[in-house]
């Protein structure tokens, strides 16, 4: 088993977590495998039945590329898209949403506070999927935010996305600068940049979320997928 220890932590897979796989598995690669497949809890973005997401998450990290690439998806199932904006600073990113809202012909609002929100999402969630969008510097504060105005709980699922290439400390001190009890899931954002995978294993178990889908490139809206187990084990053990 030294080998596939070896190659765990070359992967950047957690030393502790490689030894627990470890044990749970034979000097096999298969049963490797298949010991990091049970571990990875995987959840689409949305169920039929969900109102929407909102993306969180550290500045830089893709907030608003994924939102397109998930709006594009959800566009071509034919769902009445509604986009919301709480960046309101970055005339970049209102740009880019406005663009769009005229590509997909679907509303958008810009707003500035949370307390906004309630009118918003109430009056539209009936009628398709909102997609919101928020500034990376104000994360925690926005959680907070939400939790005070909507005390009986907030109707669209809150999505907090990671770059893949982070290392996990500073992955983790991330996750940990949010209040981590009001988040549903999290996704991975430039895997096509990132050298080695185990992260992804080790944030899956460090924050118990399931991941709702990972962004492969910069392309929208092609390159987004949500993974299987089966890949994501294939990825951290090498590509195999």
């Amino acid at each position: 088993k030294k080998g596939l220890f070896n190659l765990l932590v070359k992967q950047g897979v957690d030393t502790q977590f490689a030894i627990i796989l470890l044990e749970r598995s034979s000097d096999s690669l298969d049963s490797l495998k298949n010991a990091l497949k049970r571990d990875l809890k995987i959840q689409g973005p949305m169920n039929a039945d969900d109102n929407g997401l909102i993306f969180l998450g550290p500045p830089g990290v893709g907030k608003t590329t994924t939102m397109s690439k998930v709006a594009h998806a959800l566009a071509a199932e034919k769902k009445h898209v509604n986009l919301i904006s709480l960046d309101d600073n970055r005339i970049g990113s209102i740009a880019y949403m406005k663009d769009l809202s005229r590509q997909l012909r679907c509303p958008l609002k810009v707003i500035r506070k949370v307390s906004d929100l309630p009118k918003i999402v109430y009056r539209e969630m009936g009628r398709g999927p909102i997609l919101i969008d928020t500034p990376g510097y104000e994360y925690k504060g926005i959680l907070e935010d939400i939790k005070d105005i909507f005390p009986s709980g907030f109707p669209v699922k809150r999505c907090f996305l990671m770059d893949a290439t982070m290392d996990t400390q500073a992955a983790v001190k991330a996750w940990q600068g949010c209040n981590i009890d009001m988040i549903d899931s999290i996704g991975f954002t430039k895997l096509d940049m990132a050298t080695q995978y185990g992260n992804l294993y080790n944030l899956s178990l460090l924050t118990g979320r399931p991941l709702s889908f990972i962004a492969t490139g910069p392309d929208v809206p092609d390159d987004l997928r949500v993974p299987t187990p089966e890949f994501l084990a294939g990825l951290i053990i090498g590509g195999v």
